[in-house]
């Protein structure tokens, strides 16, 4: 018995340091479970979050409208709340990238959340490449979005994407509207653009930098057009029209802006075609096979346009409007009376410019 003693007084403090190692050793594994668990509940609520159903039946129903817009950006604010649960555990990069677009995109264009310029900018410095390419990429697109910060600091942040991601040809959409900016010179947006052309030739998008770069490089020069016009068949032709001010409206019958601001380019025309003022549609219509030219036809009919419609049959596609970098419409160009294009940003200003250039003297004058 004094032997058995002796032996269990050895061993006890033995004992208890097994029992402590053991315990250090198997908690921060429990902590670890347990974090895991809570960012799977997080992902699993975030991934849980339905977006409301736009119920057709109901659209001529008083205040669905405003309903379904309330519900909408409930769900959507509700996304953004639940992601931002996930940044606070400290998730994987693998976890983190599950959410952070959509995130990001919905604080940037849903809900116009600028805090999303200081999460970014964080979130750049991270020493994840994924987490901070991303990152570099909405840094931004919301700055140019939110127009913070200078045009300069904006071209900044969109080459510092392109030299973090160099094969990633978001940047192609990206500099198209950074380089968009007019108060920036026209040397820096056409390098902005070419960069692009040069690094992503084959990319979606593409084609319309190089005509962005016509527009810029093209101001001050004879704008050259001939087509038969889709409604009368007549000939016409830029040549034809010197001595006069003539709006090119990029436009489609599908286009709701486009349909909505008709009335005003049809006042104008009304006020001063005696004056000298002449307009040509280029319609982005559907190929004709789809509608198109019958559409574009019977708008005109219906409404009364004067004016002649150049059908290029192509929608987006078109080979004219795509070469002049028109990646949005209704798109206004002014060109005065020797020929030349005055400016590709005359929408909202005809008021102002039409009887500007008709004053100025003719190319006889």
């Amino acid at each position: 018995m004094e032997h058995f003693s002796i032996w269990r007084t050895l061993m006890r403090p033995l004992l208890a340091a097994f029992i402590a190692s053991t315990l250090l050793v198997a908690c921060p594994v429990q902590a670890q479970d347990t974090k895991e668990e809570k960012i799977e509940a997080v992902l699993a609520e975030y991934a849980a979050i339905e977006m409301p159903a736009y119920d057709r039946n109901r659209a001529s129903e008083p205040g669905y409208r405003d309903e379904y817009i309330k519900a909408r950006q409930e769900a959507l604010a509700r996304k953004v709340e639940v992601s931002g649960k996930l940044l606070e555990l400290d998730p994987s990069p693998e976890q983190l990238m599950r959410i952070l677009p959509d995130r990001w995109s919905l604080m940037t264009y849903q809900l116009g959340q600028r805090d999303v310029l200081n999460e970014t900018k964080k979130l750049i410095e991270s020493p994840h490449s994924s987490v901070a390419s991303e990152a570099a990429f909405w840094y931004a697109t919301a700055l140019n979005r939110f127009r913070a910060g200078t045009a300069e600091e904006q071209v900044a942040a969109a080459q510092a994407f392109m030299r973090m991601a160099p094969e990633d040809e978001r940047a192609v959409r990206l500099v198209s509207s950074v380089a968009d900016n007019e108060t920036l010179s026209d040397e820096t947006r056409i390098s902005l653009y070419r960069s692009v052309i040069a690094k992503f030739p084959n990319a979606r998008g593409v084609g319309y930098l190089s005509g962005k770069v016509r527009q810029i490089e093209s101001i001050g020069k004879p704008f050259e057009l001939a087509f038969s016009d889709a409604i009368t068949g007549r000939e016409i032709s830029m040549s034809d029209l010197r001595g006069k001010v003539v709006v090119i409206d990029f436009w489609a019958t599908w286009c709701g802006p486009c349909v909505a601001e008709m009335p005003k380019v049809k006042e104008l025309y009304e006020r001063y075609h005696d004056q000298g003022l002449e307009i040509i549609g280029v319609s982005l219509d559907q190929p004709e096979d789809k509608g198109g030219l019958e559409k574009l036809r019977a708008f005109c009919k219906e409404r009364e346009i004067p004016w002649p419609q150049y059908y290029q049959g192509n929608y987006w596609n078109s080979e004219f409007s795509t070469s002049w970098g028109i990646n949005s419409i209704p798109s206004v160009f002014l060109v005065d009376k020797q020929g030349n294009l005055v400016t590709t940003k005359a929408r909202g200003r005809l008021e102002e410019l039409v009887p500007e250039y008709l004053s100025r003297p003719g190319p006889e004058g």
